[in-house]
């Protein structure tokens, strides 16, 4: 590659990149009429530290034999697995309970408020064949659940979202008054009209919602696999309290990575402008995924997982490039083919194993574990990708700028 391919190369690039960081990052903008741009930083859902919280707080009534812990755990529990938001900080003194959790995410359609009007009721969920409630009509209650899972069902050009009951034995004896295709529920009385029952076998359920949304399919599951609240919330207040945190993490996060470029380039020079880029594309190439596609909750596990990652790829860059470094006297491009061979092995063992860490975490529904294991998971990949990938591809870039001098380095 000559140098004038290879500077034409490195300018597309650097254009990409600085084209797609822009619209990553930047804050939300309004555009037309009614269009709101929201970029994938703003659209990943932030912890009570690093963005602004609202707290609620409830006069509380307890069923008889019912705990506080009881009603705190069911809440914590709907929470997290309905709209990821795990480690809500939730108090009770006496006959008060008070919820704190972050504001959503810009772009959810939620706001905190909503989310606490779906899990502060008590949730008894019900099953009948007619569309008039009665104690009469109930044929499935909550003692006839075993568990609940969602899942998106895919019908010619529909999708829908579907939260599946299975039945207990007392369950599947008294599912048999249900009919396969007619049936409706109930929550804490009151029958929901958009929704629909299907019996499927004996054992199993589907529950729909003729909104078709994933969250109300995940309502559902919540209220069969953590059952009824056991205590009336009455509202009396909620306030919303601002944080600094975002920006301290903002600023902390950015302070990292130019320490990471700077050094990168002090320590190899033309040939620490490749990490760099690589770096560079990894974080933004992370930050869409995460805003766009899925990520649990960026608290402080999450940023745990996240430096994890960048360490990873920061350690086997240093790896591949002290090794190239070592063949000094040989040509840049016979060093450079030595020098990441001989951190291939390595590179791909240490990735997998914290691929696997990463998915073990994930799948466990914990403040700390979700996030820690969905930030190890996507960083893992894109460490493993940058240091295979486009470490060499922007060393491929830089190496016309080297080659005339390297080899004469004895």
């Amino acid at each position: 590659m000559t140098k004038t391919t290879a500077t034409v190369m490195l300018i597309i690039f650097i254009a990409v990149l600085a084209f797609v960081g822009v619209f990553t990052f930047i804050p939300e903008f309004e555009y037309g009429a009614y269009g709101e741009f929201y970029s994938p930083a703003t659209l990943i859902q932030k912890g009570a530290w690093f963005s602004d919280s609202v707290t609620t707080t409830y006069t509380v009534d307890f069923d008889e034999d019912v705990t506080s812990a009881q009603v705190k755990k069911i809440l914590s529990q709907r929470l997290g697995s309905i709209y990821g938001l795990y480690g809500a900080k939730i108090s009770v003194s006496e006959n008060t309970l008070s919820v704190t959790i972050p504001e959503l995410a810009k772009g959810s359609g939620f706001t905190a408020d909503q989310i606490m009007e779906t899990v502060a009721v008590d949730g008894v969920l019900e099953i009948m064949s007619e569309t008039t409630y009665s104690k009469e009509n109930v044929i499935i209650a909550a003692h006839h659940f075993e568990n609940a899972t969602t899942r998106k069902l895919v019908s010619g050009e529909n999708e829908f979202c579907v939260t599946i009951v299975n039945l207990n034995s007392d369950g599947v004896k008294a599912a048999k008054a249900l009919a396969y295709s007619n049936g409706t529920y109930a929550i804490d009385g009151t029958v929901t009209i958009t929704g629909a029952v299907q019996r499927i076998n004996d054992s199993t359920l589907y529950l729909y919602n003729n909104t078709n949304t994933m969250t109300d399919a995940r309502e559902l599951a919540a209220l069969v696999n953590g059952g009824n609240l056991g205590a009336e919330l009455k509202l009396t207040d909620s306030q919303t309290q601002q944080s600094l945190g975002g920006l301290f993490l903002a600023i902390g996060l950015a302070v990292v990575v130019v320490a990471l470029c700077v050094f990168y380039v002090v320590r190899y020079k033309t040939l620490g402008w490749a990490a760099v880029l690589s770096q560079l594309y990894t974080l933004v190439i992370a930050t869409i995924v995460a805003g766009l596609i899925h990520f649990e909750i960026l608290n402080v596990f999450a940023i745990v997982g996240l430096l994890v990652g960048m360490a990873l790829q920061a350690y086997f860059t240093i790896y591949a490039f002290d090794n190239i470094n070592g063949y000094e006297g040989s040509t840049f491009a016979s060093a450079k083919y030595k020098g990441f061979a001989n951190s291939n092995k390595r590179n791909l063992i240490v990735h997998g194993i914290a691929l696997v860490v990463g998915i073990i975490l994930w799948v466990i529904p914990t403040a700390v574990t979700a996030p820690l294991g969905n930030a190890l998971v996507y960083l893992a990949i894109l460490s493993f990708v940058g240091t295979m990938g486009l470490n060499r591809l922007f060393a491929s870039f830089v190496e016309p700028f080297i080659e005339g001098s390297y080899a004469k380095r004895k």
